[in-house]
């Protein structure tokens, strides 16, 4: 499966199951910009979202300064083309 359909099966599924407002779509939007741009369309992986939570705060940290940190548990994204999304633990 395709990035952007994982994203919008992640969002279509977040929306009508987990309740989820219009700014949080428009974040989730605004992430998966964010991880092309930083990765392009390779699917997410351990090891891919290790390096893109890096790129963003070193990013951060060069416009605005230190952010605190955030551990990759937080970042709950599609993992794999599965028929229901498994999240990163």
């Amino acid at each position: 499966m395709h990035l952007d359909a994982l994203f919008s099966q992640f969002i279509r599924e977040k929306q009508f199951l987990g309740n989820i407002s219009p700014r949080t779509v428009k974040s989730i939007k605004d992430l998966q910009r964010a991880y092309k741009r930083t990765l392009g369309d390779m699917l997410p992986a351990k090891d891919n979202l290790k390096e893109f939570v890096i790129k963003l705060q070193v990013i951060s940290a060069t416009r605005l300064g230190p952010l605190p940190q955030f551990h990759l548990a937080h970042l709950k994204l599609p993992i794999n083309a599965c028929a229901s999304f498994q999240l990163f633990v």
